[in-house]
């Protein structure tokens, strides 16, 4: 009896197939609306560039993440590596995620946790 409890649980666990992890997609747009009213602040905002599912990449300081409105045409697509990279409005690669990042702008929206990313982006050296 235990031998056929053990042969069904085998060929039950054989058969059935884990159900896929979900996976973003392989290229993505922000979410975020990216265009903001009025001109460009003069701030900087510098973290690390974080894969966001609002944004497609968003920022991490030392305050947390912040979300981001990237200009206009701005996409964001996932690597090979599993690295996600922003691009400009001509497709080509910015930054990726894991790099220093200096954002120009400033924030945007109630409790200042969106960042206007008008200004553009420069990768720094790592510290």
């Amino acid at each position: 009896m235990l031998v056929g409890v053990l042969a069904a649980a085998w060929l039950f666990g054989a058969m059935s197939t884990p159900a896929p992890s979900p996976s973003p997609p392989p290229a993505l747009s922000p979410a975020v609306p990216t265009e903001t009213p009025g001109p460009c602040p003069a701030a900087l905002l510098v973290g690390t560039l974080v894969f966001s599912e609002l944004s497609g990449v968003a920022v991490d300081t030392d305050g947390g993440i912040v979300q981001v409105l990237w200009p206009a045409g701005s996409t964001v697509r996932r690597e090979d590596d599993g690295r996600w990279v922003l691009n400009d409005q001509r497709g080509r690669p910015v930054a990726r995620t894991g790099d220093l990042v200096e954002v120009g702008g400033g924030f945007v929206g109630p409790g200042e946790r969106i960042w206007n990313g008008c200004g553009g982006v420069t990768v720094l050296p790592p510290p």
